[in-house]
């Protein structure tokens, strides 16, 4: 009995090594696809993704992306719809209905913040619940010039850089210190934010963006100017002049 309970095990561990290499390696093909411009192949890819692992969130987020890119978000709402009549305590549908919210032009960020806050009433502890939302706070205040968002979204960004795992993930861990800066930098807490730009300098993660990269750097330099470090402060405008 021991030899079977023991092989039924082993067998369980291997489709389980399985099951999470082929979430992995689905993630990892559709985000080469959108990155390269085969949107069309990252759609598919992804919803191939979330029929075998529903609750796989990026799978939700590259969909939700890649329908965007296609002029899509009208078909985005009408599938999570369709499955949260199915299911109404489906966190990620209700978190990938929230998601397409933001890619409304403009982004309808009341409905966003109802449907994502729905997800994190199921489930608290995914780290895109948060730093969706906290970006969903940050847009309210900087559109729509609703005060005492910028210190929620903070709130936010703090939780989901609290759960993102930085081993497997440390792009996001990259953004979300990103996102934290740059939250503090408009709220002019310059030695908080210019922590967290040195934070994000130490992951030595290249930008994807030059635009972004030349505020950050604009920003990294002013702060470390007025938190009392004038030498980086040169440097760092230096490198922003140079984008």
């Amino acid at each position: 009995y021991q030899a079977i309970a023991d092989e039924s095990k082993e067998t369980k561990d291997k489709l389980r090594e399985a099951r999470e290499n082929y979430i992995r390696k689905s993630i990892w093909k559709g985000d080469w696809e959108l990155k390269v411009g085969e949107v069309k192949l990252a759609l598919k890819t992804f919803l191939k993704l979330i029929e075998f692992s529903p609750e796989t969130i990026e799978a939700h987020r590259g969909y939700a992306q890649a329908a965007a890119a296609l002029g899509k978000i009208p078909e985005v709402f009408q599938f999570y719809k369709s499955r949260l009549a199915n299911d109404r305590n489906s966190a990620p549908d209700h978190y990938a209905l929230g998601l397409a919210y933001t890619y409304l032009n403009p982004p309808a960020l009341d409905d966003a913040e109802k449907e994502i806050g729905r997800a994190i009433l199921k489930n608290s502890q995914n780290v895109y619940f948060h730093q969706t939302l906290g970006w969903v706070f940050e847009q309210k205040e900087m559109l729509n010039h609703e005060s005492d968002y910028l210190e929620k979204s903070l709130q936010e960004y703090q939780m989901a850089l609290a759960l993102n795992d930085d081993a497997s993930n440390p792009d996001n861990h990259a953004n979300l210190l990103l996102n934290l800066g740059n939250g503090n930098y408009l709220l002019k807490n310059f030695q908080t934010a210019h922590h967290y730009y040195k934070e994000r300098e130490k992951t030595k993660i290249d930008f994807d963006n030059a635009s972004r990269e030349a505020v950050y750097r604009q920003r990294f330099g002013e702060t470390a100017f007025k938190s009392g470090y004038p030498e980086d402060a040169v440097r760092h405008f230096q490198k922003a002049l140079k984008i």
